[in-house]
């Protein structure tokens, strides 16, 4: 099987370079707000309404040309530059389609959000505050809560080294693997708590130049405890199965003593193609009120992604040991042996971004096994509005039947500024 996976991904890079509700419906991730946006510095984005503005009429030499008004954005944009901090923020308003079962349709208002950023010299501060009607999963405590908040330093650089990176202090994203594959619904590893789950504790991070071919990233984290507010699925009073210790509730389940490593070069192949490779490892306690419950789990597994141009490819392995839940994810005995495979290819041309995305879990000593396949489009409507469709397909192969978890249209309208 093994082999059969390694054949999967050898064939998304090869084309794209040939190219150049079981009960109760399952919340997708959310895109995660700056981090999985659009990176400092990149070039603007083309939109529709960039496509479809009229040109210009030529200027008149012999005629004075009156100064235009400004338009919405401009002065928005004028108004963030007066404040002594950065501001964005934005909203995800999202419509679920399910094909299966007896499950619902449903609209509603996923998430909001609104980040500030502020720096004094090599001191920073950054906060993003959240909000929707109810909370976003059974075990959070309110549906108002801190996605991300936390003080840095760059620090100072030294003779011969250079600077160390950013010191981090507060609640930041874990930097386990790759980051994230840039869609709305998400995979089944943040429906396992892997990816965009928050913690409470320090951080080093760097992106180093190592001369024109090679940049080197690295991060080093310890969080004391996790927090409390990542997509892991059941858990709380949803009567359905926790995914991650957060979401045994019951159980005082906390994710302690929690400490990431991760290394990924950079190379520099060409103007605009570059290769990543990166290995991560991972050590935590799941910690519940029943110390017989209690087990240490450990996680490695490299990554790898290549740009080239506007085609992104990522495929990442993952291997855990240890049980981070006294269950498998149908609430069946825990499995302390799983693997995890996630990969996926994106094009974006001028207003249109095509992506697909495939992820898999294996629960060995369960014996189950757990599909996601999810394609997607975006639409860049205007430079604060966009339009996303994706689709979903679950499925669960237990032994002895296999059953589809989901099978649904999502449509997103994301405004954000």
């Amino acid at each position: 099987m093994a082999r059969t996976r390694v054949v999967v991904l050898v064939v998304m890079f090869a084309g794209a370079l040939a190219a150049s509700a079981q009960e109760g419906t399952p919340a997708p991730a959310g895109q995660a707000t700056l981090a999985v946006g659009r990176p400092e510095g990149a070039p603007a984005r083309m939109t529709l309404a960039d496509v479809l503005a009229p040109a210009p009429p030529p200027p008149d030499q012999d005629k004075a040309v009156p100064e235009r008004p400004k338009n919405l954005d401009e002065k928005l944009e004028d108004f963030r530059k007066s404040l002594p901090f950065d501001m964005h923020g934005g909203a995800y308003l999202y419509y679920y389609q399910p094909f299966v079962g007896t499950a619902k349709n449903d609209m509603q208002l996923y998430a909001a959000w609104l980040t500030l950023d502020a720096k004094a010299d090599d001191f920073g501060f950054h906060w993003e505050e959240r909000f929707r009607d109810t909370p976003l999963r059974p075990f959070f405590q309110s549906n108002i809560w801190d996605q991300e908040i936390y003080g840095s330093w760059n620090t100072p650089e030294l003779p011969g080294l250079g600077s160390l990176g950013t010191l981090k202090m507060g609640k930041e994203y874990t930097r386990y693997g790759h980051f994230w594959d840039g869609s709305f619904y998400g995979n089944v590893l943040y429906f396992d708590g892997f990816k965009l789950d928050p913690e409470y504790g320090f951080s080093l991070e760097n992106s180093r130049k190592l001369g024109d071919f090679c940049t080197l990233e690295y991060d080093l984290q310890f969080f004391i405890e996790d927090g409390r507010t990542n997509g892991s699925l059941g858990g709380g009073a949803s009567g359905s199965p926790p995914r991650d210790t957060i979401g045994d509730t019951s159980a005082g389940g906390r994710r302690r003593n929690d400490v990431i490593a991760r290394v990924a070069p950079i190379f520099h192949l060409g103007a605009d193609v570059d290769l990543t490779v990166g290995l991560s490892v991972q050590d935590f306690r799941a910690d519940f009120t029943g110390a017989a419950q209690d087990d240490k789990v450990n996680r490695y597994g490299p990554e790898a992604e290549l740009k080239i141009g506007s085609v992104t490819m990522f495929g990442e392995y993952d291997k855990q040991r240890g049980s981070a839940v006294p269950n498998d994810p149908l609430g069946g005995p825990p499995s302390r042996d799983n693997a995890f495979w996630w990969a996926g290819i994106e094009y974006t041309w001028s207003f249109l971004t095509l992506r697909y995305n495939w992820s898999e879990a294996i629960y060995r000593d369960s014996r189950l096994r757990e599909t996601l396949h999810n394609p997607g489009v975006v639409f860049a409507l205007q430079k604060h509005v966009s339009l996303w469709f994706e689709w979903m397909y679950w499925r669960q192969d237990p032994p002895g039947h296999a059953s589809t978890f989901d099978n649904s249209l999502n449509v997103v309208l994301d405004l954000h500024f």
